[in-house]
């Protein structure tokens, strides 16, 4: 995990979560409190999950439930348009709003391919054992590899196929 001593330098700025839930507040430094009916401020404990995500229980219309850190930031500091909170430095414990930032599914995506965690990006060969290479590997317009050696065997499969309806 990153040291993060600088940013907690600054200041803290803290928000009510949302119109719904303003006895909780949440602060730009990633840390969630909960106030009493007297005005005390009650950090609550973070969790974290099996991906490195801080999360936190809190009780809503009488039930327990667990928010991301991150969610919650980004609720608080932006409101909830965004269906997509993204870490920079993609530290999932790292929940400083400087750190976070807006996005969507896809930005999501595209970041864990560059950053080599999406599962199909960290594939070395296709699934019928062929190497992705340069020589060997064909993008599509969305960046998406396929393996040439299986391109090329599924033509000839297919011109073969269609010869055979022709002149049968």
């Amino acid at each position: 995990m990153a040291d993060h001593s600088e940013e907690r330098t600054q200041p803290e700025r803290w928000l009510p979560i949302s119109a719904i839930l303003t006895r909780y507040e949440v602060s730009d430094h990633g840390r969630v409190r909960k106030l009493s009916s007297a005005g005390e401020a009650k950090l609550l404990e973070q969790t974290e999950n099996w991906q490195g995500y801080q999360r936190v229980r809190i009780y809503f219309q009488g039930r327990n439930l667990r928010f991301s850190v991150h969610r919650l930031v980004g609720a608080a500091f932006w409101g909830f348009d965004s269906p997509v909170v993204r870490h920079r430095d993609d530290d999932p414990g790292n929940n400083f709003l400087g750190n976070l930032e807006p996005g969507t599914q896809s930005d999501n995506i595209l970041d864990a391919v560059k950053r080599g965690r999406h599962a199909n990006a960290k594939k070395t060969h296709c699934k019928h054992g062929h190497e992705f290479t340069d020589e060997n590997t064909h993008r599509d317009k969305n960046n998406y590899r396929y393996c040439r050696t299986c391109l090329r065997r599924r033509l000839v499969a297919s011109r073969g196929k269609k010869k055979e309806g022709i002149s049968g």
